[in-house]
Order: C-alpha cells, then structure tokens, then sequence
C-alpha cells in the first residue's frame, strides 16, 4: 500500500512525500526510523485501478541485480554532473524492471518533496539495507554521493557474485540426486509392478536384490499416499522449528561444528561482516555503531551473538582486535589484521583485506567441493540405477531360461 505523508525533519522542516508500506503501523514506523520527529498527516493513497497481480502475487519485488544496476546507473549519471533529482528521474523513464521503477518514482517524489535522499532510501527497507541507507547517509552528508555509490556497488557485486557461486554448487547436486530418485521411483513404480506380477503368477526364482526392490515397490503402491502425508509434515515441522528463534539457535550451533559446511559459513560471514564494516568505516559511522548494523544483516544468530559480545567490549574500551580474540569463532587472521590496522590507523582497508581472503577462499572450496561431488554423485547414482536395472534384467532372463528348460 502507498501512504502519503507530510511531517518534521530533525531540522525543523516539514516534509511530504510518499512510501510504501503493509500497514499504517509499519508506515508510521518507518518514518520515525527515517529520522522524522513528528508525523503531521499520514494517509493510504487509495487506488482507483484493480491491480490483479498484486492481489494474486503480492507486490513485486526487487532483485539484487536490479538493485546492483540502479546504484551503478545512479552514480554514472551523478558523475557524469547531473542533479540528484535528474539523475532519478532519468533512470525512471530507462528503468525496465516494473518493481524498481516504482521505487524510483516514490524516491524522487520525496526528494523533490524536500527528503534527504538517504531518508527517502529507508522508507523501503524491503530493498535498501540498512547498510545502504548509512553509508549514504555519510556520503551525502560529505557531499560524496558517487563515490558512496560506487562502494555499495562494489559490494553489491561481490555479494552476487558469492551467492551465485553458492546456488550453482548447490543446485547441481540436487538436480543429480532428484533425477536418481526419479529414476529410481520410475523403475519400481511403473516397470516393475507388471514384471512382479508375471515373476508370481509362474513362480519364477528371483535373487534377493529384486526381492527387495519388489517389496520397496509394494510399499510404495501401497501407502503412497500415506508417504506423501508424511513427507508434508516433515516439511511442515521443520518450518516450524527453523521459525522458532530458540530452534534456530541450537541448528545454527550445530552446523558450526559440521565438517566443511562450518568451516565456510564461518568463512562467508567473516567476509560478510569484514566487508561492511570496512565500507560502514570508511564512510565515517563510528565502529559500534557499525555492529549495531552489522547484527540485522547476520543470518547465523550465533554469530551473531558473538557480535553482540564484540560490541559489548568495544563500548567498555576494549579495541576490536582484543574482543574479537576473546571468540573462538573469529579466524585468527582476522585478529591479527585488525590489531595491524588499529596500530596503522588504516583498519578499514585492514578490514578490507581481510574480506578479500576470505571470499576468495570460500570460492574456491565451493568450486573444489563441487569439483569432488558431482563425480561421485553421478558414480553413486550409476550404481543404484544399474543395480535396479540387474536385478530386474537377471530376473527376466532367469524367467525366460526357465520357459525354455
């Protein structure tokens, strides 16, 4: 839903603009976080047109690569000496993304409404980080808007990038071992239950290998339905469970210790937290303050509880190297990098560093591990389709041998 506002800035302006929120709490909310002190008038813009796939969908959202695009785009066209305001409008009339392009209408009805532009930004926080809007923030309070572009590009890109990394050797086992199942459940399901029939009706002799496969295959006919109920409410559960805070923590401790999967989420979420703090420095925010932001762009909560304590240290006087060597779960390179950058006064670009390492060591696991596991998975799965595919072919020529005898 769009609200439509007018209220006081921190520095005693009045203020109108527009933002898009779920309710009129939320609206509100996202106002006094923008900085607001006081909401004037605050009222739903009603829509005189049935937007039918907004009710069927929900509204359209913006991907990363979007994002990515609007901030390379935007600091092109600052760069290149248009306004602000410009520049936006510009990128609204070039702008194919459907979802972007209504973000981008609403920013520059605010900004010419009189809204900072980083204001403007975390009135959409379902699609600028808090991270976005802080170094912006900076940027245009120091008049470097461009450059602060650019940055959050950078590690806009890197993000995709990563993930990207993280999706492919994901999905291409999955893609393995689904069409394996497949198989498998085509073999037992389809051919088998004739060839079954046929094996009883002449008392054929069949080797233990089919007569497992003939009793998984009358398991599978017999209660597929009662399967599927079942496969739903581990799902269902699991759901559940990973929504409870409580639940969470305890699996995201738990998969810390799990081999190779905890060495690289240790290793994503340094190079995660490394390369904001860096650019969050470099954009002049104060280091706790930079924690503060970094704990709502944290996935793992026990890593994040370990920032938690970081910034508890850091408020009592301790410096970063010193709290975070009190963790284990922070790498000791990460330690040594940080006291070298307090003792040179370059912590960012130490930071920096040290999230460079850190992204290109997760990289290559993932592509090593990839490397590793689809051999083995395509060797594995040859052998239990081959296996099915024996058993079944030995039982027909056992069959067929005893015809002829």
């Amino acid at each position: 839903m769009i609200y439509r506002y007018t209220a006081y800035s921190s520095d005693k302006k009045i203020v109108n603009g527009t933002l898009e929120s779920t309710s009129l709490e939320m609206a509100e909310a996202s106002l006094y976080r923008a900085g607001f002190k006081r909401i004037l008038k605050l009222q739903e813009v009603k829509s005189t047109s049935f937007d039918f796939r907004k009710t069927l969908f929900g509204p359209p959202k913006v991907n990363a690569q979007a994002l990515l695009d609007f901030t390379n785009e935007l600091a092109i066209l600052i760069e290149s000496g248009l306004t602000l305001l410009m520049g936006l409008r510009q990128l609204e009339r070039q702008t194919t993304n459907g979802a972007m392009k209504r973000v981008i209408m609403q920013l520059a009805a605010d900004l010419q409404g009189g809204t900072p532009f980083h204001k403007a930004l975390a009135q959409h926080p379902q699609v600028f980080s808090e991270t976005y809007c802080s170094v912006i923030e900076a940027n245009e309070k120091a008049g470097t808007l461009d450059a602060g572009l650019r940055q959050i590009a950078k590690e806009l890109k890197q993000q995709i990038d990563l993930k990207s990394q993280i999706q492919k050797a994901i999905t291409q086992p999955l893609i393995i071992i689904a069409l394996a199942i497949g198989v498998v459940i085509l073999l037992t399901i389809v051919v088998l239950p004739p060839l079954v029939d046929v094996f009883r009706q002449f008392g054929a002799q069949v080797p233990l290998t089919t007569k497992i496969l003939i009793g998984f295959s009358d398991f599978i006919n017999n209660y597929k339905y009662m399967i599927l109920l079942v496969i739903f409410l581990i799902i269902f559960v699991l759901a559940l469970l990973f929504r409870n805070p409580s639940t969470k923590r305890v699996f995201d401790r738990i998969i810390l210790d799990v081999p190779l999967a905890g060495e690289l989420i240790i290793w994503h979420n340094t190079a995660r937290f490394t390369r904001t703090m860096s650019n969050l420095l470099r954009a002049g925010i104060l280091l706790p303050d930079t924690i503060n932001i970094l704990l709502r762009t944290i996935g793992n909560s026990y890593f994040r509880d370990s920032l938690v304590e970081v910034r508890r240290q850091l408020i009592q006087g301790q410096s970063l190297s010193s709290a975070i060597s009190r963790n284990k779960i922070f790498p000791q390179l990460l330690v040594e990098m940080a006291a070298v950058g307090e003792t040179s006064g370059e912590l960012e670009t130490a930071l920096s560093t040290v999230a460079d390492y850190f992204e290109t060591k997760t990289e290559k696991r993932i592509n090593r591990l990839t490397s590793l596991l689809e051999p083995a998975l395509m060797i594995g799965i040859g052998l239990v389709v081959g296996l099915v595919a024996i058993s079944v072919i030995s039982t027909i020529y056992g069959l067929v041998g005893s015809f002829g005898g």
